[in-house]
């Protein structure tokens, strides 16, 4: 999608930030663990007028490419196919299905071995035993049926991922300022209620999976453990970072 849309194949796509990271480093700042755990973070770093909010977007128009409105995806769980975990020390040495290089670092902060595979691999890769273990959305246990290629859910919630309704800057040009207006206003009305649903689907799966699969959900220790993981992500993140993402990581940090 990031290449369908600056090359004009399509007019407006959704895209993630975990694949717009690629191009935009900055963008990696959602994966580092912890960092957007809560709503008061989140409304802290991508609602519109937001110093994160804003440095993204013009990086993103840097390459050719209007995040018209960005689209709430939600917190990073993880699916274990046989075994239960509950701290970081049970993950050493399992294969872990990962989507982006930060999602990577992290399975390699707690001892696991990331295999990246997309979205829509990952039932074929818990299935067929290529890894034991995955992260991903919460929607994905159930909309991707992840329950019935996995036994447990473990609710870290340690990441965020976001996704954007990316449109070509020369098209976003092209269209009259009243156009643009009811993009922007339907935009950031759609951005909270999509926000609130982010929060309020967790229990909805959680619900769902009663019956299929166990969910995990972990002590305030526990979670601690975790935490500690990291340290080495975000080390990671700064090391050799450019200023954008730098710059990001210092709004990042302010709002810990």
């Amino acid at each position: 999608m990031d290449q369908a849309v600056p090359s004009g194949i399509v007019d407006i796509g959704v895209g993630s930030a975990s694949i717009l990271a690629g191009t935009i480093p900055a963008l990696d700042i959602f994966g580092v663990p912890f960092y957007f755990d809560t709503r008061e973070k989140l409304n802290k770093a991508v609602a519109v007028g937001t110093p994160i909010r804003d440095t993204l977007d013009a990086e993103i128009e840097k390459t050719g490419l209007n995040a018209v409105f960005w689209i709430p995806y939600g917190s990073i769980a993880m699916a274990m196919r046989d075994e239960p975990v509950r701290t970081p020390d049970e993950m050493s040495g399992k294969k872990i299905r990962s989507f982006s290089a930060v999602s990577s670092q992290f399975s390699e902060a707690v001892g696991a071995a990331p295999v990246v595979t997309s979205g829509g691999e990952q039932f074929l890769a818990l299935q067929r035993g290529l890894v034991e273990g995955g992260l991903t959305g919460w929607s994905s246990f159930t909309g991707r049926r992840l329950y019935d290629v996995a036994k447990y859910a473990v609710a870290t919630d340690h990441s965020y991922e976001t996704h954007f309704a990316l449109m070509k800057q020369s098209t976003w040009d092209s269209l009259s300022p009243e156009q643009q207006q009811i993009f922007e206003e339907v935009g950031k009305s759609l951005e909270t209620e999509l926000l609130d649903e982010v929060f309020s689907v967790v229990g909805e799966v959680k619900a769902e999976l009663e019956g299929k699969m166990e969910v995990i959900e972990l002590t305030p220790e526990e979670k601690m453990k975790w935490k500690e993981a990291k340290a080495p992500i975000a080390a990671q993140f700064t090391d050799g970072a450019g200023p954008v993402s730098l710059a990001v990581f210092d709004e990042a940090e302010e709002i810990q």
